[in-house]
């Protein structure tokens, strides 16, 4: 989650790989160990600062390296 520069960056959430369905990723791999895949991940309001970005990125255990996916997500400001 980043705050505001790209520079306060913090791991608030962590998802669990293979609870999701995904024949793309299997059909476009050649790969059917590659269908369950997907993962999906709720979070707390509370947990945001208004105004975050929010990114995902996978980590690789066996590299220990992490990969930023593309897209992101834009905490809507709002007030009480």
């Amino acid at each position: 989650m980043e705050t505001g520069d790209g520079k306060d960056c913090a791991v608030f959430a962590i998802a669990q790989v293979g609870m999701i369905e995904r024949p793309d990723v299997a059909q476009k791999t050649g790969g059917s160990h590659y269908l369950n895949c997907g993962w999906s991940k709720m979070i707390t309001p509370s947990t945001i600062h208004p105004g975050a970005t929010i990114r995902a990125w996978a980590f690789d255990t066996q590299s220990a390296q992490a990969f930023k996916l593309a897209g992101s997500f834009k905490v809507p400001e709002y007030s009480p």
